[in-house]
């Protein structure tokens, strides 16, 4: 399976890292991973299931290519 990260609206990310950085920024602060993990756990079964904290901030989306 091949994913990739899209803007909101469907764009690509090539050559645009501002989305890139912000969708990242939260692996760089230690322990913020916990707080991402419940995040996606209190998600399940809402629109956003699946959407991380850094989706959201950077209005980013993962989409599966063909």
């Amino acid at each position: 399976m091949k994913i990739r990260a899209v803007t909101s609206d469907g764009k690509s990310l090539s050559g645009n890292w501002t989305p890139t950085i912000i969708r990242n920024v939260v692996f760089m602060i230690p322990c913020f991973a916990i707080v991402e993990l419940i995040v996606l756990i209190t998600r399940q079964g809402k629109p956003e299931e699946g959407r991380r904290l850094g989706d959201d901030w950077a209005k980013t989306k993962v989409i599966v290519v063909s």
